[in-house]
């Protein structure tokens, strides 16, 4: 079989070697350097040299000179470093809400919605929410953030900012949402109105070596159909 031929070559003598090589392993090696992967300047056999019409970027195989430091694995790949919130955004109101509010796509993609912005800091009576917006169908939604675990207080404040505003939505974002809190939402969107929605979003920012940081909003608790099912 081939490999037996391939040992045949190295064990022959000169003349025997050059007719193997001519007859079974160059034509072999032809086929094998458009699918095997190679290095330049290796060795098909003990003596013979990577011929001219082989692909520079392979190597075949049962190479006796194939260093396996050199092989392709120049590719460089990062390791993702969380950044405190707090290095990004000091004040959650006066930095943090106006950074989203220029860059609200970030969280609407990540909650699946089109979010228009409509006003920052929208008073609702003696209190005020955070974002008011607008989803693709004109309907209103609220965005409540909170760089802190989530609390009672904050939860309140996203019934009461609805359901004062008409709301159909609410964003609640939080840089560390509790089992409770996570488990108040899903109940409302199984107990409410098909057409109003609860989101619980969890807020992180990561960064790879020396690059600028990036936010990563991720769903804990969202809206579903089943969810609604459940409630009636």
């Amino acid at each position: 079989d081939l490999m037996e031929l391939v040992v045949g070559v190295a064990l022959a003598d000169e003349q025997q070697r050059e007719n193997v090589e001519a007859l079974v392993v160059n034509p072999v090696a032809d086929v094998l350097a458009d699918v095997v992967p190679t290095r330049r300047g290796a060795h098909f056999g003990p003596e013979a040299p990577v011929r001219s019409n082989q692909r520079d970027d392979l190597l075949l195989p049962f190479s006796k000179t194939y260093d396996g430091s050199r092989g392709r694995l120049d590719v460089q790949i990062g390791r993702l470093q969380r950044v405190p919130l707090r290095e990004l955004w000091k004040n959650e109101g006066y930095d943090f809400t106006r950074w989203l509010e220029g860059n609200i796509d970030v969280l609407a993609d990540a909650v699946g919605l089109e979010l228009n912005i409509i006003e920052r800091e929208k008073d609702v009576g003696d209190f005020a929410v955070d974002m008011l917006a607008s989803d693709s169908s004109g309907r209103t939604v609220i965005v409540e953030n909170q760089i802190e675990r989530t609390d009672h207080d904050h939860l309140g404040k996203v019934v009461t900012y609805l359901t004062n505003l008409e709301a159909k939505t609410a964003i609640w974002v939080s840089s560390d949402p509790r089992a409770e809190h996570a488990k108040a939402v899903g109940w409302l969107n199984e107990f409410t109105p098909d057409d109003i929605s609860f989101y619980l979003v969890r807020l992180e920012a990561y960064r790879i070596g020396e690059s600028a940081a990036a936010p990563l909003f991720s769903v804990i608790v969202g809206p579903s159909a089943e969810t609604k099912e459940i409630g009636q």
